[in-house]
């Protein structure tokens, strides 16, 4: 039994030195990736007419694009799907419950006190090992309820994400103004953002007067930020570049232009929320085997 605590405690100890080494967040890293798979924001306004030739951007007049026609906004719907994000997996309250107790962490210490009461009821006279086993099944039941918790706010959180998004954009096709249901955009839809509405994807702008976002939802970002149809350098993150209107982003002054370069689980927003949430479950899991350690 002295052999099983000293284990015990070796385990803590390694996990918690291991927490100490710095190492880059999930967060960092998926920043990393998504920047590297961007580029968009460091093309002109030329390139970008380039790249999107179905989108017939007019170079000299943005406003003046045709964007795409019907028939090919159709065809694209078809091929790439609804602009919506996908809704996590529903489980019960009380699967998810379940799934905690089977996390190796706490399979360890219900061993451990399984051990603890086998080895009292060999030897009665020892209480000490009826109290250890007690402790650890506590402690088991206590964390496991704490990160059952965490995870179902996680879950609320995600879900809670889907709310940003508009029923309805302006945008152009076919030459012309119009409302387009969001989930139906694609890429390559010209929309338009105006104050008081929400960005339906990732929108790269190409004309803009005064436009001011607010993002604090999705860069953590506290005060509206000015965006412009400028490309960034190359050195420059797709985060800081403010030309790329990330889905879910607020208008809160001015207007723009823009063409769709994601939609639904693509856009960058997306990706990063997630991250975000999964970080902040990693984070409090961490705490929740600290205070076990403790």
């Amino acid at each position: 039994m002295p052999d099983l605590k000293r284990y015990i405690n070796k385990l803590f100890h390694n996990d918690q030195g291991e927490e100490e080494k710095h190492e880059p967040t999930l967060e960092e890293k998926a920043s990393r990736s998504m920047t590297a798979n961007f580029s968009e924001h460091m093309l002109t306004t030329q390139q970008m007419a380039e790249l999107y030739p179905q989108s017939e951007i007019n170079v000299e007049s943005p406003n003046a694009s045709n964007g795409l026609t019907t028939e090919e906004a159709k065809r694209r719907l078809e091929i790439d799907g609804r602009n919506a994000l996908t809704p996590p997996k529903e489980v019960s309250s009380w699967v998810l419950l379940g799934r905690q107790f089977l996390n190796p962490f706490w399979l360890l210490l219900i061993a451990a006190g399984v051990l603890s009461l086998i080895t009292f009821f060999f030897d009665t006279s020892v209480i000490l090992n009826l109290y250890v086993a007690f402790i650890l099944f506590i402690i088991v039941i206590i964390m496991c309820f704490a990160s059952f918790w965490q995870e179902k706010k996680a879950r609320n959180a995600v879900r809670g994400f889907q709310n940003l998004l508009p029923a309805f954009c302006s945008g152009v096709r076919d030459g012309r103004e119009c409302t387009i249901a969001a989930e139906e955009l694609v890429v390559g839809d010209l929309v338009f953002i105006r104050s008081g509405a929400r960005v339906p994807a990732d929108v790269r702008i190409l004309y803009c007067s005064g436009l001011k976002l607010e993002t604090s939802s999705i860069t953590g970002e506290a005060e509206p930020i000015e965006f412009t149809y400028q490309p960034a350098p190359e050195t420059v993150s797709v985060f800081e570049s403010h030309n790329v209107a990330f889905n879910g982003s607020f208008c809160i002054d001015g207007e723009g232009l823009g063409v769709v370069v994601r939609v639904a689980d693509h856009t960058v927003s997306w990706h990063r929320r997630v991250v975000s949430i999964h970080q902040w479950a990693c984070d409090a899991w961490g705490e929740v085997r600290r205070a076990a350690c403790i």
